[in-house]
């Protein structure tokens, strides 16, 4: 597509780092908006930001080498240790920088004494809506690309970085609808809380977007570690945390912890609706003739005249 914008003499502007740079000031301003909102001190992390960038770029750029040893350690030599910390060639991890920033907000929030799930949900919101913007640079640049496919809405990348000369799936774009969708879903259930963050706003966005992510692995084709040649590495890792967060949300509503905000979320309306609706349907066709028949006629309103 459009890997670079824009060159004028020795500066070049990325498609990807622009959009990622655009996607970093929405989340920051989101953030201290929801913060202020929530009467949340943004001195503290605003005080920490070297401290968290750095926590972030190191662990994102650790596990991104970890899943891509192969890019890395293809001979011994001096070169191959100043490769590990070009951060400026795209290598970075979407887990790994999220893990990266939340140890650093954990131990900050610690360290002052502040409630550390009420700044997960802020985070949550504020990465969601930013994760739109950077995956139009994704789109743009290339990185992050599908498998070949057949499909009409296949296209066609003209970059040096994709393997594929045939139309493949635009997982970039998957990826934007999906954020969308949870971004919608986090913001409903943001405002049915009314300001009662409990983290319960976080679990649910890494839920949904770890499954999402799943089913997107399937679909990509740029090159990761895989087991056996079959399942993708951060697939594996999707499914973990998506199998993992979703067993916490559920003994979480089973055990009643926070019992009646849950049922109250937008989230579990959505299913329990569902599932009732579906439970009832069944009720219905087990039923014979005669008891609808009679239901329907003890139901059935009467008028009387005067």
């Amino acid at each position: 597509m459009y890997p670079i914008l824009l060159e004028l003499g020795p500066i070049t502007i990325s498609s990807l780092w622009l959009f990622i740079s655009l996607a970093f000031v929405a989340g920051s301003l989101l953030f201290g908006r929801l913060a202020h909102k929530n009467r949340l001190n943004i001195d503290i992390i605003a005080g920490s930001g070297f401290k968290i960038l750095l926590s972030t770029l190191v662990v994102s750029r650790a596990v991104f080498v970890i899943t891509h040893i192969p890019l890395f350690f293809y001979a011994m030599d001096f070169s191959v240790v100043f490769d590990l910390f070009r951060i400026w060639d795209k290598g970075m991890s979407f887990w790994g920088a999220v893990a990266g920033f939340l140890w650093a907000l954990y131990s900050i929030t610690k360290k002052h004494g502040v409630p550390f799930q009420k700044w997960l949900d802020l985070f949550a919101l504020s990465l969601s809506g930013s994760f739109i913007i950077g995956t139009v640079g994704t789109f743009l640049d290339g990185v992050n690309y599908g498998r070949a496919t057949s499909l009409p809405w296949g296209v066609t990348f003209e970059s040096p970085i994709v393997k594929y000369a045939v139309p493949i799936h635009p997982t970039q774009i998957y990826a934007l609808l999906y954020s969308v969708i949870i971004t919608i879903l986090l913001l409903r259930l943001y405002r049915e809380k009314r300001g009662n963050l409990d983290g319960m706003i976080f679990e649910y966005g890494v839920f949904l977007y770890a499954g999402f992510r799943f089913v997107e692995e399937f679909f990509r084709g740029d090159d990761v570690m895989s087991l056996f040649g079959i399942i993708r590495v951060p697939q594996i890792i999707a499914l973990a945390v998506a199998v993992f967060m979703g067993r916490h949300l559920y003994k979480k509503r089973g055990h009643g912890e926070n019992n009646e905000p849950l049922q109250r979320s937008y989230l579990l309306r959505i299913f329990t609706t569902f599932f009732s609706k579906a439970r009832s349907s069944r009720s219905i066709e087990k039923k014979p003739i005669e008891q609808i028949s009679e239901i329907n006629h003890e139901t059935k309103p009467t008028s009387t005249v005067s």
